[in-house]
């Protein structure tokens, strides 16, 4: 199965080095890059659902995640060369 790019985003309720578990767990779903705060785009052969159900046990009651299947159109302003060059090779 080919690999899709989905944004995660997060809105989390406690600052970011309580959630050492969930960004490994973002890490290991496969080639990933933070773009800003709580949001990633993530390469993976998993489906949406898939993805929130493996993420879902590291967020706390007053968190929120969001997974949305990318589409090769996109734009994006102030993002690091890094994340540009990231982006345009994976979307």
């Amino acid at each position: 199965m080919a690999r899709k790019p989905y944004l995660v985003s997060l809105q989390l309720s406690e600052p970011p080095e309580k959630y050492q578990s969930l960004l490994k767990a973002i890490r290991a779903l496969g080639k990933s890059q933070r773009f800003l705060d709580s949001s990633w785009v993530v390469k993976t052969d998993l489906n949406a659902k898939k993805i929130r159900d493996s993420l879902a046990p590291y967020i706390k009651d007053r968190d929120a995640l969001m997974v949305v299947l990318l589409s090769r159109e996109a734009a994006w302003t102030r993002i690091l060369p890094y994340g540009s060059k990231w982006l345009k090779s994976n979307l």
